[in-house]
C-alpha cells in the first residue's frame, strides 16, 4: 500500500518536472521566435549592421599593437582603345607605388613613407611625419629640398582648410597612436542615440529572390537633422565624453560633423535610398547592398554584390531621369585573399566608361613591431619663410626631378589637357 503511494508520489513529481520542463521549453522557443522577429524588423536589420561595424572597429582598436608597421604595395594595368588614354596607360603600367605606415601609441607619433617607381627605378620618394598635439606636420621630398618642410596645421583660416583636412587624417588615427578610450561604453551610447532618432517609418521590407530586402528611404534634410541631433546630444553627454581621454578633441570632431551637415542644406530635397539584401534566420548574412541617390531628377546608383567569401561585384551607374536608360559608369570585381595571417592581397578589376579596363593589385603586409626611424627635424623650415635663394634652389631642383620631366613629356605628347 505504501509502495503504491510512493509510486504515485514519484509519478506526480515526474509529471510536475515534466510540466516545468515543457513550460521552460515553450518560453525558450517563444523567446527565440521573439528575438528572431525583433532582429529581422526593418529598422533592426540596419541597426544590427551598424552595431556589427562598430564591434569590428572596436576589436581592431583594442587589438592594435603598440607599434604598427604596415606596408602597402600598389601596381596596375590599364587597357584602353582611346588614343590619349593609351599614352597615359603606357606610363601607368610601368609604375608602382609603395607606402609604409608606422605609428607608436606610446609616443603618439606617426610616419608615412612613399616611394614611386617607374620602370623599376625610383621616380619619387618622400616622408610625412606627425606627432599628436604638435601644431606642425613635417614633409620631406627627396631631391626637391634638403630640409623638412614644416607646415602649420593649427590655423583655422580658409587658406588653411586643406591643411586642416590633412591634420584630420592623422588625428583620426589618434586612437591608434595613444589615446585611451572606453569604446564599448561609447558604442552603447551611440547605438542608443541612433536607435532613438531613426523612426520605423523610414524603413520597409520585402522578399526578393529568396532574400530579405530591407530599405531605408530618407531625404538629405531628414538625415541632416538626425545626424545634427545625435552630434548635439553626444556633445552634451558627459558619460559619452568620459569614454575618451581627449574630450575637447571629441567635441571638436562632433562640431565639425554639425558644420558639415549645415553645408549640405542646399541638397535638402535629394533623396537617399539604401537597401540591404540579407539571408539567414536572423537576417545576419549580408548578400548585397544597393545605394541610390536622386537629386533634381538625376539618379546615381551603387550596387555591391557578394559572390562568395573572397569575391564581390560592384556597379556604379547613372540615370538622367527616372525610367530612363541606366548607364554603367564603373563596374567590376574585387577579390580579397589572405596570403598569410593578417597579410592581404586585393585585386580590383574595373571597366570604366570611355576609358577602358583597369586592374589594381594591392598587397598589405604587417611586419613585426619596430621603432620609428629617428628623424632630424631641427633644420626644418616653413615653406612661407624660404629665402629668395632657397626658392630658386627649390625651383631648379624641381625642374631636374625625373617625375617632372616624365609628366612634361606626357603633357607635351597628349591632347587630354
Amino acid at each position: 500500500m505504501e509502495e503504491s503511494k510512493i509510486e504515485k508520489n514519484k509519478s506526480k513529481v515526474n509529471v510536475k518536472w515534466a510540466g516545468i520542463a515543457i513550460t521552460i521549453a515553450i518560453i525558450a522557443i517563444l523567446c527565440i521566435i521573439a528575438f528572431c522577429l525583433n532582429n529581422s524588423k526593418p529598422k533592426n536589420v540596419f541597426l544590427n549592421r551598424i552595431n556589427k561595424g562598430m564591434e569590428i572597429y572596436s576589436k581592431l582598436i583594442n587589438e592594435n599593437q603598440e607599434k604598427l608597421n604596415s606596408t602597402i604595395s600598389v601596381n596596375g594595368n590599364v587597357q584602353s582603345e582611346d588614343e590619349d588614354m593609351k599614352q597615359v596607360a603606357e606610363y601607368l603600367n610601368q609604375t608602382d607605388l609603395t607606402l609604409n605606415l608606422q605609428s607608436d601609441k606610446q609616443s603618439k607619433k606617426m610616419q608615412v613613407s612613399a616611394n614611386v617607381n617607374y620602370q623599376n627605378e625610383n621616380l619619387l620618394s618622400g616622408k610625412v611625419f606627425y606627432q599628436s598635439g604638435d601644431e606642425n606636420i613635417y614633409i620631406f621630398v627627396q631631391d626637391l629640398f634638403d630640409k623638412y618642410f614644416k607646415v602649420n596645421v593649427d590655423k583655422t583660416t580658409e587658406d588653411n582648410e586643406n591643411l586642416e583636412n590633412l591634420k584630420g587624417i592623422f588625428e583620426t588615427n589618434s586612437l591608434s597612436i595613444g589615446e585611451k578610450v572606453n569604446l564599448s561604453k561609447a558604442e552603447t551610447i551611440i547605438e542608443d542615440e541612433i536607435e532613438g532618432k531613426f523612426v520605423d517609418e523610414y524603413f520597409t521590407q520585402e522578399k526578393v529572390d529568396g532574400m530579405k530586402k530591407t530599405t531605408i528611404n530618407i531625404t538629405v534634410a531628414q538625415l541632416r537633422q538626425i545626424v545634427t541631433e545625435i552630434s548635439n546630444d553626444l556633445q552634451n553627454n558627459q558619460e559619452f565624453l568620459n569614454c575618451y581621454e581627449n574630450q575637447d578633441k571629441i567635441k571638436e570632431s562632433l562640431n565639425s560633423i554639425i558644420e558639415s551637415c549645415d553645408e549640405l542644406s542646399e541638397y535638402d530635397e535629394a533623396n537617399i535610398k539604401i537597401s540591404l539584401y540579407t539571408k539567414g534566420i536572423f537576417a545576419s548574412k549580408m548578400q548585397k547592398i544597393e545605394i541610390s541617390i536622386e537629386a533634381d531628377g538625376d539618379i546615381v546608383n551603387l550596387v555591391v554584390n557578394k559572390v562568395d567569401k573572397q569575391n564581390y561585384e560592384y556597379d556604379f551607374s547613372t540615370q538622367r531621369a527616372k525610367n530612363s536608360e541606366v548607364e554603367d559608369f564603373v563596374k567590376g570585381n574585387i577579390n580579397i585573399s589572405e596570403v598569410v595571417k593578417d597579410d592581404y592581397k586585393y585585386v580590383i578589376t574595373s571597366t570604366i566608361k570611355d576609358i577602358g579596363n583597369i586592374t589594381l593589385n594591392i598587397e598589405v603586409k604587417n611586419t613585426e613591431e619596430t621603432d620609428l626611424e629617428k628623424l632630424d627635424l631641427s633644420n626644418s623650415v616653413n615653406i612661407n619663410d624660404l629665402t629668395s635663394a632657397e626658392q630658386m634652389q627649390l625651383y631648379t631642383n624641381l625642374m631636374n626631378m625625373r617625375i617632372y620631366k616624365l609628366f612634361s613629356n606626357l603633357l607635351d605628347s597628349s591632347t587630354i589637357y
